[in-house]
């Protein structure tokens, strides 16, 4: 929290030249990036990534590094989407159905509505939630809104950081990660938040680094990162009452996973043969194969609803990073942004559209990138989107 204080100390300089006197609060380590963007007009393309280290002791500030924009190794490209002027179409929501089953109890948090269900959005428009991380000025919390902008709510209040969030299919909970502080050291555990902010229930108590939740498509398994017994990040695999983890990978740092729409794969980030790639396996741990070939990937990805095509960002922090598509039987990579500092893509599970975060929003656009427009037009930082019914 050192560089939490020393910033708001700060607070009258420049954004960039308070992080850069802010450096020497902080201790670098080994590190897990979570993006948190800085505050900008829509045309400006500058970010702030917050940076969390392995061991969660603190919060650190990655320097941007000016090099060449990525380039993409020998995978054939298709043409590169239409750029478009933003233009808003007003979505409405899906319908809900049966939470998933679960421990009871907990202090309930953010007193809230719960959503009234309209009927389904014209044709073409995106419908349903969005679960996203949103800075509340103090700490970063778990925040939903509509698809067309509207009836946004902070689910969570806390002195505590809350990332990663991850809707269930029934629109009911959200997986995400929380810091916990144990008086000599920081972790985070897993837990789920009810859609109208009345319930908080843990699902780890392992006092390790779990992270990047997502519920299968069925709603009884959850998908997440963990420190627990390994130096290095693995994927896990548990019931979605926390019950029965299992690690999937064993082989380096293993990150942000992301269940396929069929349930029948898990795709997520890997550093096992140098840099960090795409990889997909079976939910089993089985049929482990690597997907991209590109330089600087991020973590955070996302699949088609058709489980063809994987959405990633990479490129250059803090100075040019875009999002992008990869086909998953033949490696073709399509370009969905062409400047600025993107990250952290989610889809619609209804198809076509693509959530991601730029400046200190939440953007969307539909999934060849065409008909971009900014939903949250946030004050403060929003970022890391989770697309929900």
């Amino acid at each position: 929290m050192k560089l939490k204080i020393c910033l708001r100390t700060l607070a009258s300089l420049p954004l960039l030249f308070a992080l850069a006197a802010c450096q020497s609060a902080v201790t670098p380590a080994e590190q897990i990036v979570v993006e948190i963007p800085t505050l900008a007009a829509p045309t400006v393309v500058q970010q702030v990534e917050r940076v969390i280290n392995v061991d969660l002791t603190s919060i650190t500030t990655a320097q941007p590094t000016v090099t060449s924009v990525p380039t993409f190794t020998t995978i054939p490209t298709e043409s590169a989407t239409p750029t478009a002027q933003a233009t808003q179409v007003p979505p409405t929501l899906a319908a809900t159905n049966t939470p998933v089953l679960g421990s009871e109890a907990q202090t309930p948090i953010a007193a809230a509505t719960v959503p009234v269900v309209p009927t389904r959005a014209a044709s073409g428009a995106p419908q349903g939630w969005i679960a996203y991380v949103c800075y509340d000025g103090l700490d970063d919390e778990i925040c939903v809104i509509n698809s067309d902008g509207s009836g946004q709510r902070q689910l969570t209040i806390n002195d505590v950081e809350d990332y990663y969030p991850s809707f269930s299919n029934s629109g009911e909970w959200i997986a995400f990660a929380r810091q916990e502080v144990d008086g000599s050291s920081d972790f985070f555990e897993l837990y789920r938040v009810s859609i109208d902010g009345s319930k908080v229930i843990p699902l780890t108590n392992n006092g390790s680094k779990n992270a990047s939740p997502a519920y299968s498509n069925d709603d009884s398994q959850i998908v997440y990162t963990s420190k627990l017994g390994d130096w290095q990040h693995q994927i896990w695999l548990m019931e979605a009452n926390g019950n029965n983890p299992v690690k999937l990978t064993s082989e380096g740092n293993n990150f942000d996973p992301a269940w396929s729409f069929d349930g029948e794969w898990i795709s997520f980030a890997s550093d096992r043969t140098g840099a960090r790639q795409l990889w997909v396996m079976r939910p089993d741990g089985s049929e482990q194969r690597q997907i991209t070939n590109v330089e600087k990937l991020g973590g955070r990805n996302d699949w088609s609803l058709d489980d063809r095509y994987l959405f990633f960002y990479a490129g250059v922090r803090n100075v040019d990073r875009q999002i992008y598509s990869v086909e998953i039987e033949t490696g073709d990579v399509t370009p969905l942004t062409d400047d600025g500092a993107n990250a952290g893509p989610g889809t619609s599970r209804y198809g076509e559209w693509v959530a991601w975060q730029t400046g200190g929003d939440i953007w969307l656009a539909r999934q060849d990138g065409s008909d971009p427009f900014n939903l949250t037009k946030s004050t403060t930082f929003d970022y890391q989107p989770r697309w929900g019914p």
